[in-house]
This record gives structure tokens, sequence and C-alpha cells, in this order.
């Protein structure tokens, strides 16, 4: 196996304030390999932006080694370690009517003389980074102008046009949509597989990290760094123990939670039928507060997704004791849903429904 192109040793990260320390995790030994996307995740606060702070060297570690292509990150000269390290983090400042071609431009500075002339491959290097990044007209637009997703790609540009061999990004996607988070994280994976570069980018959407990096670090609770290929974190159980609650069992494949034993639902019923029109239905019955039934669970009703071809409505909806009625969209189900199963006042006394058994 080839060495790592960022390998950290016994790393601690956290925070000195006179001779008192604050450790926020480690220590913990693993390496980013070269050309490959890595997402980094965990819990809001648990250190993902002081990891990434540390190692683009914007604050010193509490103990441990870094090292980039087998050098210490702290034998770098400054302008060496700008030429190959780009980073976008969380706390930007903006200077009044900058363009964004201005504010692209920025990201060659290590890369030209102590005036900043942009040469001919400078130029180019911009054009490029505008071009990938889907940016090219808005490049006399003042960053005022923008909205917040599209000021974050400006940022993300200024990096790209950099030209590192590593590129930390801290939530690049967080005012973005879910297509554009989808586009731009599957545009850095796409940019590690072509041009060989490396990226380490923290991202709150567990889904589009599971679906499209290709390896994560997951900082867990007590600090510590769990790293592997997104489904062997998600077979392991790391992921769904992570984001789960006392409550509520999250699930990184669909990015979704669905409730614990114990948890008191308007009733449970099954749902028979396929297709994506039964997905939208037991999506719609989770979302009212419904549970459905799995196994040998007791079900208080059957609710049968009909073909297309059915006609005069596409759901079946058949209550215990009560007359079957016929629906024609998921609408008109949640409303029949609701004259069937009222929703009760908080405090009501009242048995809970019983618990679906057999959850996937």
């Amino acid at each position: 196996m080839t060495a790592p192109l960022l390998e950290l040793k016994e790393l601690c990260v956290g925070y000195r304030r006179g001779r008192e320390e604050r450790r926020v995790a480690g220590p913990f030994s693993l390496g980013l390999r070269e050309g490959r996307l890595t997402a980094l995740v965990g819990r809001n606060g648990i250190g993902k932006s002081t990891l990434l702070r540390t190692l683009c060297r914007l604050q010193p570690p509490l103990g441990g080694e870094m090292f980039l292509r087998g050098r210490p990150l702290s034998e770098w000269h400054r302008g060496e370690f700008a030429r190959r390290v780009s980073a976008v983090l969380s706390e930007r400042e903006i200077a009044p009517d900058m363009t964004v071609f201005d504010l692209v431009a920025l990201g060659r500075h290590p890369h030209t003389d102590w005036r900043g002339r942009l040469r001919r491959e400078d130029r180019a290097a911009v054009e490029d980074a505008l071009s990938v990044l889907r940016m090219s007209h808005f490049r006399n637009r003042s960053l005022f102008e923008l909205s917040d997703g599209e000021r974050q790609r400006a940022f993300t540009a200024r990096a790209l046009a950099q030209e590192p061999e590593l590129l930390l990004l801290d939530e690049p996607t967080a005012f973005l949509d879910l297509l554009h988070k989808v586009e731009t994280v599957t545009l850095l994976r796409d940019l590690c597989r072509t041009r060989r570069m490396t990226v380490l980018v923290a991202i709150h959407d567990i889904s589009v990290a599971v679906h499209f990096a290709d390896h994560l670090w997951l900082l867990a609770d007590e600090g510590t760094l769990l790293e592997g290929a997104p489904e062997d974190l998600v077979l392991s159980g790391a992921l769904g123990r992570l984001f789960s609650s006392e409550t509520l069992r999250f699930d990184p494949f669909s990015g979704r939670f669905f409730p614990f034993g114990g948890v008191r639902f308007r009733a449970v019923l099954e749902v028979k039928g396929e297709g994506e029109a039964r997905i939208c239905a037991e999506s719609a019955l989770e979302r009212c507060g419904f549970g459905i039934a799995r196994g040998d669970a007791l079900r208080e009703g059957t609710l049968e997704v009909l073909p297309e071809s059915a006609g005069n409505g596409r759901f079946l909806l058949r209550p215990q004791g009560g007359r079957e009625r016929r629906v024609a969209s998921i609408a008109d189900l949640s409303e029949e849903l609701d004259r069937l199963f009222p929703l009760i006042p908080a405090g009501t006394p009242r048995e809970p429904a019983p618990v679906p058994s057999g959850r996937d």
C-alpha cells in the first residue's frame, strides 16, 4: 500500500488557555490516501472544525504529529504549504464589493509574485475553477449579490484555483438544496479521480456522505475517530449509533429517523403493494404518526396500493371493524386517516398502539 498523502500519529486537537488545555478529540492515528474523497462526519460541536483548523495549521495540536508526504507539517515553509494545501473553513470574511473573479483569483496568491500579478497560467486556473464550479456567469457579480449557496461555491472555486494536492472543506454544502449538495459532492469526487486531488470534507448530510464519499472519518462522542468505507461503518452500526437517540433510530442509507419501541403511534397499519407508490405511502404514514406492521405485529387496518390501471383511486384503506375506503392521492389518504384515527390531545389517557416488530 502506498504511503498516505497526509498522516496523523497520536494526534490530539483542542484548545489551550494559559496553562489549561481542553481536549476536543484524540489521540488518533490514521492517514488520507491520495486521490480519494473522504467525508468527515459527526454530531454538531464534536470537533470537526477544530480538526480541520489544526490540519491547515491555523491552530497547534495539543499532542501528536502530522505529516504531509512524510514530512512534518511544522517543517513546511508557509509558501510551500499554501501551494499544496487549500482550505475553505466556516469563518470567512467578505470584502465590500469584491467580485467573484477577484475572490477566486486570490487562490492564485501562493503562485504569484509579491505584487500578485496574474500571469496567463494564473488566469487560466481561475477560469477553470469558475467553470468547474459553474460560476463563470457570476464572474463580475459582487459577493453581496450572491445567495449563501452561491457564495459558498465561490469560496470553493477560490480553493480549487489554488491547484492544491490536498483540499480541506468545512461544510461546503451547508446552504445548498439537496440537488446542489449532491452535485457539489459528486464534483469533488470526480476531481479526486480525474485530477488526483485529495479532499477531506466535513459534511452534516450523512446520507450524502454515505452514498458519494470514498471513505469516512467518523468523530464519535468520546473524541475517538473511526475510519472506513461508508458501507463498513453502516454495517458495524457505528453510524446508526452515533446519530440515534433514546427515542429515534437513524438509518444512514435513507437519512431518515424511525421511532424505537415504546413510541405511541396513532395506529399500526399493514401496507400491501409494490413500487414507488408503496414507498411513498409508507413514508406518508410514518410522517403522520402511524406505525408500519412488520412480521406478526398487531395491526389496526390495512392499506393496499393498487396498480395505476385500477382507476377510481390508487389506495384502498381497510380499517378493522369498518368499511373500506378508496382514495386517489396521498393527500386524500391523509385526510381519511385523520377522520378514522384523529390526533389525541396531549395528556389524554390511552393505551399506546402496539409497536411494529421486526423493523428492518
